[in-house]
């Protein structure tokens, strides 16, 4: 598990060792809405069991899973935003006009990061801003 939780962090998704359940012989990591359970010949995910070789397979398509999962609950949890991500971004574009009100409090209409954690705290900074200034 500790391979995989690598793997995942050459990803930008850094998990500390106590999201890891030890279960017997077996591990379990949860991330998000994704579960995968290691035990010393496979890594079992989305109901698929990959050797333990591939590790970096499985943290690849973990990563990408949970990328679609952050971006799904960022578009419910704060609204009125156009999210992408392009070349080695993850970009969020507010969708109305900026009020004077809005730019005095430090409010930011792009948001933009290299990584998927960075990223979903930016936009949600920039949402309560403009939450709390009544829009």
């Amino acid at each position: 598990m500790d391979a995989l939780r690598e793997q995942l962090a050459a990803h930008g998704l850094y998990v500390k060792a106590a999201a890891v359940r030890l279960d017997g012989d077996t591990a379990r990591l949860r991330l998000g809405d994704q579960e995968v359970t290691a035990t010393t010949e496979a890594l079992i995910w989305d109901g698929h069991a990959h050797p333990a070789e591939q590790v970096e397979q499985v943290a690849k398509l973990l990563a990408d899973a949970y990328t679609v999962h952050v971006l799904g609950w960022l578009k419910s949890a704060c609204p009125g935003w156009r999210h992408h991500h392009d070349a080695g971004a993850y970009r969020a574009t507010w969708l109305a006009p900026v009020p004077e009100q809005l730019r005095q409090a430090g409010f930011r209409a792009e948001v933009a990061a290299p990584n998927l954690v960075t990223f979903a705290r930016e936009l949600q900074e920039q949402h309560m801003i403009a939450h709390m200034n009544g829009h």
